[in-house]
């Protein structure tokens, strides 16, 4: 009985883990829960799950559900100083007064009744001593020598995994109204703050903190007339822009690149890419003779003025009049039907090849 008792003890330490019968005694089978085995067969090799404690040191666990659930403990030693002794029954015997008995539970306290400790269950509803603050739960009697957990009212505060308001079904939660939240467009949703400063795409966000029906400030790529109206602080033609994208052959507007800072295509001359703002830092948009090379560079085009190679689209700066270099063209500038002012000295279909 004595190996019976440790075993029981181990049981309790752990009441979720599925263990041998040999080791929770009577009760166990894995063919049918049959307590009158009671370890005399060398068929007992089942596994169970244990049944919940009952608080009664009188007492052995065994299978839950089973009809030796919970099987006395005859001869144990029990009560104060362990000077009475179980008997048949699954009780304490022996006592003239209550504090023979031992303290019992908070939810159980042990009496004496004609001789034998019984537990005295406390109604339910009364809250045990020990409870664990902030999780939004609390630990009363259950009525039945137990215990049950009840919820915390809605809004309590608590402080467990980084929440901050009981959600009155026993969980600490972020939030679950929107005056929990702080931030500009705060709001709750699913128990969690969004915001548009939390650096995050939540909500009805059309970026990172920008766009939707909360946030002030509007995405790259939304029209715009000043810095102060964009997320990112700059309006850069006509449109909030990742960047000041001040470049001479620089533009946000670019079809299928609104919003950040591209290289303006090759020759391309639209007035639409100035900003008004910063026109005078895009001069190849307005001057004659000059255009983007695609890359990022406002260079000459095809029989305009030259000084020097670099200063060419084509990168060939020629002397075509006999006292004066010209820049030839480069693939793709108009040429007339005329190969030689081509760089490659071809022309089809009106642009040098």
């Amino acid at each position: 009985m004595g190996m019976l008792r440790v075993a029981v003890r181990m049981v309790r330490a752990f009441p979720l883990v599925i263990i041998s019968c040999l080791a929770i005694g009577p009760g166990c089978t894995d063919v049918a829960q049959d307590s009158t085995q009671n370890l005399t067969s060398g068929d007992l090799k089942g596994a169970c799950e244990p049944a919940t404690d009952d608080n009664n040191p009188c007492t052995i666990e065994g299978c839950k559900g089973s009809d030796g659930e919970h099987v006395p403990a005859t001869g144990e030693f029990c009560g104060a100083g362990a000077l009475l002794m179980c008997d048949n029954n699954g009780f304490c015997a022996g006592c003239a007064t209550d504090s023979q008995c031992g303290e019992g539970t908070e939810c159980a306290p042990l009496a004496c009744k004609g001789g034998v400790c019984i537990p005295q269950n406390t109604p339910a509803g009364m809250m045990v001593s020990e409870q664990v603050a902030g999780d939004c739960k609390v630990v009363q009697c259950d009525g039945k020598g137990g215990t049950a957990e009840a919820p915390e009212p809605k809004g309590t505060d608590c402080n467990i995994n980084g929440g901050k308001k009981c959600d009155g079904d026993g969980s600490c939660v972020v939030c679950f109204e929107d005056a929990h939240c702080n931030g500009e467009g705060a709001s709750c949703q699913g128990n969690t703050c969004i915001s548009c400063d939390d650096g995050m795409q939540n909500g009805d966000e059309d970026g990172v903190d920008c766009g939707g029906t909360r946030c002030s400030k509007k995405c790259n790529g939304d029209a715009c007339s000043t810095g102060s109206e964009c997320h990112s602080g700059f309006c850069a033609d006509k449109v909030c822009c990742e960047s000041a994208c001040t470049g001479e052959c620089m533009s946000c507007s670019i079809m299928g690149a609104v919003g950040q800072c591209t290289e303006t295509p090759f020759y391309d001359e639209d007035l639409s890419y100035v900003d008004p703002v910063t026109m005078n830092e895009r001069s190849c948009m307005k001057d004659e003779l000059v255009a983007c090379n695609g890359a990022g560079k406002c260079l000459a085009m095809v029989k305009a003025p030259c000084s020097q190679t670099q200063r060419c689209l084509s990168d060939v700066c020629v002397d075509l009049a006999g006292n004066n270099d010209y820049c030839k063209g480069a693939t793709g500038e108009p040429c007339q039907g005329d190969p030689t002012i081509c760089a490659s000295g071809e022309c089809e279909a009106g642009l040098c090849k």
